[in-house]
């Protein structure tokens, strides 16, 4: 039984990949969610998982975007509405038994309810953490960070890191077997290389070479604006390239507390216009075909660098295109600097456009890192192959 924060997004997709990759006849997957599935994706759940349930999961993170005293209220109400989570943990006892559960497996370290029920059933708990925490991380708990990797370890048979970048959470003192690093994988064959679709919704012509951002507009954390401030370094240098930034875009809510992203994504729209970036960076939105979005451009960037993995990476990776991250964080793991992509010293917009700017002069080593890229994703630890056997020996081991 695999508990997920979300039936979409990043994080979720590397599970939904193994989901349908894994041997159907040595593994069950039922899927516990906590929002109603739309058409695509109820039609998703009935063709790859042996049964799902829409529960409500409550967090057990501070959400910083709002202010104390309503997160206190909101966490208080939540509770009561679940009488403490107890009606969660009553209907997940029940789907234990009816679905015959060998083992509980919670898909982020937002939710508590895996755990506890694995613990009052007497089932192995694997705790598969694709988000940072602590100091310096991005998700902060109600309990002091030097207590937060004990809950993890305390209350799971296995726990499982997307990146040694997230295992540095853990700490020196922590070093034991229960933690394991698998990277998320992917599959690679419905990746292609060109695609023409992309260039008609930007309105560009298809020999134009385009390099793209692509990262959630209501993320703060993404760091949006080095991307844009480099493109203000290239744009005289090279007028004909074209820069794009895709991402959908938050929307505005009637009450200004919950506005955070919205100003977010206003303050990079000035940023832009402030830097003359009119005819220079294209704004994209949400592009839901992500196989077409990556073949349409030619170099992917992603600043972020707290980013603890960046899925968006092997996606470009997948279709054998350039990339340049940041020298750290999750991105400067999946990349190999100077094999599988380039890497910029993090923070610095100069730097990010000193090394776009090698890879616009040089159409060889965009091939070169392209087709390393690809290769790595097809035959190394982040291909799908890879990713199962050793998920597989996890759970074989726990049953």
């Amino acid at each position: 039984m695999v508990l997920v924060n979300s039936i979409a997004g990043g994080a979720t997709q590397g599970i939904k990949e193994m989901i349908m990759t894994m041997p159907k006849k040595r593994v069950k997957f039922y899927l516990i969610f906590p929002e109603q599935p739309d058409t695509n994706q109820e039609e998703w759940l009935i063709k790859n998982v042996s049964g799902y349930k829409c529960l409500k999961l409550d967090w057990w993170n501070r959400n910083l975007q709002i202010p104390i005293y309503l997160r206190i209220i909101k966490s208080t109400l939540s509770n009561l509405k679940s009488v403490f989570r107890l009606r969660s943990l009553i209907t997940l006892n029940l789907l234990i038994r009816n679905w015959k559960i060998n083992i509980v497996y919670t898909a982020t370290s937002l939710n508590l309810e895996g755990a506890l029920i694995s613990k009052m059933t007497g089932k192995p708990h694997i705790w598969h953490l694709k988000e940072t925490f602590g100091v310096g991380g991005r998700v902060k708990f109600f309990v002091p960070d030097r207590f937060v990797p004990l809950v993890f370890l305390s209350l799971s048979n296995k726990v499982i890191v997307m990146t040694n970048y997230i295992r540095g959470f853990f700490g020196e003192s922590l070093n034991n077997n229960k933690v394991v690093v698998i990277h998320d994988a992917i599959s690679p064959e419905k990746f292609g290389t060109n695609c023409k679709k992309l260039r008609k919704h930007l309105a560009i012509d298809e020999n134009d070479l385009l390099v793209a951002m692509v990262a959630s507009l209501s993320s703060i954390w993404k760091q949006h604006e080095i991307f844009i401030r480099a493109v203000a370094i290239l744009k005289e240098k090279y007028p004909n390239v074209k820069f794009a930034i895709f991402g959908p875009v938050p929307k505005k809510y009637g009450n200004e507390i919950y506005n955070t992203p919205w100003y977010y994504y206003q303050s990079l729209k000035l940023k832009a216009m402030d830097l003359n970036l009119e005819n220079s960076l294209l704004w994209g939105g949400f592009y839901d075909n992500v196989p077409e979005l990556m073949g349409g451009i030619d170099i992917l960037v992603h600043t972020c660098d707290s980013e603890p993995f960046g899925r968006i990476i092997i996606e470009g990776m997948a279709a054998g295109k350039a990339i340049v991250g940041p020298d750290r964080g999750g991105v400067a793991e999946t990349i190999l600097d100077g094999e599988t992509g380039l890497l910029a010293k993090a923070g610095s917009a100069q730097s990010f456009a000193s090394v776009i700017e090698i890879l616009i002069n040089n159409s060889n080593e965009r091939i070169r890192l392209g087709d390393n890229a690809k290769r790595a994703v097809s035959q190394g630890d982040f291909s799908q192959e890879f990713h199962n056997q050793k998920m597989l020996e996890i759970f074989t081991s726990l049953i």
